[in-house]
């Protein structure tokens, strides 16, 4: 079905109450089984984000087992029977890793950072010591599939970022590339495959500052992709 042929219905407050905490309905009008898994009372907490964090950024772990609602600290719930399970002091932009189910990728201050979600603990895999600050993608980047290759958004100072494609394996820079004013910048990452690093700025257009560019991991051949 195309979403341009649906006859949208005006929303309508639905008229029965919340759910409790763990309790499933069938919504009427698709037919799906719903089922509320936060509540802040449950959770000890005042936090108003207890729900997915973002759509790039996977709410399931690799096996399924657990999941990872938005905030820092965050909460982890049994990725089965949806209860909480414990808070976790995630790195910023923390990333599920795609190899292994225990593990998330992401950054805290000028550091890139690995993270155990079962230990709570943090090993820091590079610390990009020229640059006060460095960025998961601005928030929309994610790792490739092997977990291999990651897009950094490095703060230089003044406004002036560096995007640079980190090679977690080796632990070794692939290519960097200069940007003076990085304000019209919305996310920097690496394709899925590792094939490419892909920066999108919020213009459309042609220009340099503008629609959506890929480069080849050492950050030369740029391309105009949209």
């Amino acid at each position: 079905t195309l979403l341009s042929s649906v006859n949208y219905e005006p929303y309508q407050v639905p008229s029965t109450s919340i759910p409790e905490y763990l309790e499933s309905f069938t919504e009427s009008l698709s037919g799906s089984l719903v089922t509320r898994i936060s509540d802040k009372v449950e959770f000890g907490t005042t936090s108003q984000r207890l729900r997915h964090n973002y759509s790039k950024d996977q709410t399931w772990n690799k096996d399924g087992s657990l999941i990872k609602l938005a905030g820092y600290p965050a909460a982890i719930l049994d990725g089965e029977t949806f209860e909480f399970l414990f808070w976790r002091d995630i790195p910023g932009y923390g990333r599920w890793a795609n190899t292994d189910p225990n593990y998330m990728y992401g950054t805290s201050g000028n550091r890139f950072n690995k993270f155990n979600v079962i230990t709570n603990s943090t090993e820091t895999l590079r610390v990009f010591s020229e640059y006060s600050s460095v960025d998961f993608g601005y928030g929309e980047g994610n790792q490739s599939n092997d977990d291999r290759y990651v897009g950094i958004v490095a703060n230089r100072g003044g406004g002036d970022k560096t995007l640079i494609v980190y090679d977690i394996l080796n632990d070794v820079i692939t290519g960097s590339l200069d940007v003076d004013d990085a304000s019209d910048l919305d996310w920097f990452s690496v394709s899925q495959l590792g094939n490419y690093a892909v920066a999108q700025w919020h213009e459309n257009g042609f220009g340099p500052k503008q629609g959506i560019k890929s480069y080849s991991l050492d950050m030369t051949n740029e391309t105009h992709v949209y």
